[in-house]
C-alpha cells in the first residue's frame, strides 16, 4: 500500500470513528435537554416518530452496494465520462426513493395521531411528523450520490467531517432554541434544516476535485440492477418470508390434526392430514371426501 492510500485509510478510521462519537454524545444529549425542557410525553412522542421515520434504512435495501461496485473502476481509470453516468443514475435513483420516503412521511403523518393515546392535537403530531423528516428526506434527495461517491474514491473523511459538523451544529441549536424559544417544532425544524449544510458543502468539493457531466445520459442497465436489486430485497423476499411463515403455520396446524388422528383414531382425519401433507389435488380430495361420508 503506498503512503498516500495509508494516510487516507488512517484518516477514514479515525474520522468514522470520531463521528460514531459526536453522534453517539449527540444521541444521548439531545433527547435529554427535550425530556428536562418538554417532559417525558414529548420526548417518547420524538422518539417513537424517529423510530419510524429511520425505517427508510431499510427500504434503500443495499443499493449502495451497487452504486459503489459500479464507481470503483470508472474512479480507479479516471473515467469522467462513466463516473458521471454512474453519479447521474444514483442521483435518479435516490431521488425517486426520496419521493417515497415522502410519501410514507406524509402517510405517517396522517395516520400516526389516531394510534396513540395522548391529549396533543392531531395537528400538533401531524406537523411534528412531517418536520422531522426533513433532515432525512434532504440526506436523500441531495446528498448521499455524493457521500457515496467519496466513500468509493477512499475519501470518507471528507463526508465524515461534513456529516460530524452538521450534527454539531444541530446539537448547539437545539440546546439554544430550547433555552430561547423553547418549542419542539421550532427545534426540529432549524435543525433539520441545518443539514443543506451537507450537500452544500459536498456538491463544491465534487466540483472541485472532480469532472462531473450532469447533463450525461444515466446508465439505465445500472438503474434495473439498483430496482432490481430493491425488488428483490423488498417484493420477492418479502413475499418468501411470508410464503414461509403461513408454510409454519400450516406446518403446525398438520400436527395438530395429527395428534388428533392418534388421539381419537379417525381415519377420515388421518387421510384429510395426508392430503395436506403430500399436496391437494382434485382426484384426492373427492376420493376421500365421498369416503369420509360414506362413513358418516
Amino acid at each position: 500500500m503506498s503512503p498516500i492510500k495509508k494516510d487516507r485509510t488512517v484518516l477514514n478510521v479515525a474520522s468514522t470513528i470520531t463521528l460514531q462519537i459526536i453522534t453517539l454524545l449527540s444521541g444521548f444529549l439531545v433527547p435529554k435537554f427535550i425530556l428536562d425542557a418538554f417532559g417525558s410525553q414529548i420526548n417518547g412522542l420524538v422518539s417513537s416518530i424517529t423510530q419510524f421515520l429511520g425505517y427508510i434504512s431499510l427500504v434503500e435495501g443495499g443499493v449502495g452496494a451497487v452504486i459503489l461496485a459500479n464507481l470503483y473502476g470508472p474512479l480507479a481509470n479516471n473515467d469522467s465520462e462513466k463516473i458521471s453516468a454512474v453519479i447521474v443514475t444514483a442521483n435518479r435513483f435516490f431521488k425517486h426513493l426520496a419521493l417515497i420516503f415522502l410519501g410514507y412521511e406524509i402517510g405517517l403523518a396522517i395516520i400516526y395521531p389516531f394510534f396513540i393515546k395522548t391529549q396533543l392535537s392531531w395537528e400538533y403530531i401531524a406537523s411534528l411528523t412531517l418536520i422531522m423528516g426533513v433532515s432525512t428526506f434532504i440526506q436523500y434527495y441531495f446528498a448521499i450520490s455524493w457521500k457515496l461517491m467519496l466513500q468509493a474514491d477512499r475519501k470518507m473523511f471528507v463526508a465524515a467531517f461534513v456529516q460530524g459538523l452538521a450534527v454539531v451544529l444541530n446539537l448547539f441549536t437545539t440546546i439554544i432554541i430550547i433555552r430561547v424559544l423553547p418549542n419542539i417544532h421550532m427545534v426540529k425544524l432549524i435543525g433539520g434544516a441545518l443539514y443543506f449544510i451537507q450537500p452544500i458543502i459536498l456538491n463544491r468539493y465534487i466540483k472541485k476535485h472532480y469532472v462531473i457531466n450532469p447533463k450525461v445520459k444515466s446508465d439505465s442497465e445500472l438503474f434495473k440492477a439498483a430496482l432490481g436489486w430493491f425488488w428483490n430485497q423488498h417484493c420477492v423476499y418479502g413475499a418468501r418470508k411470508y410464503r414461509y411463515n403461513c408454510f409454519n403455520t400450516f406446518n403446525g396446524i398438520r400436527k395438530c390434526v395429527g395428534i388428533i388422528c392418534i388421539l381419537i383414531g379417525s381415519k377420515w382425519i388421518e387421510e384429510l392430514n395426508y392430503v395436506y401433507f403430500f399436496g391437494y389435488n382434485s382426484d384426492n380430495w373427492n376420493s376421500i371426501c365421498k369416503g369420509g361420508f360414506a362413513r358418516m
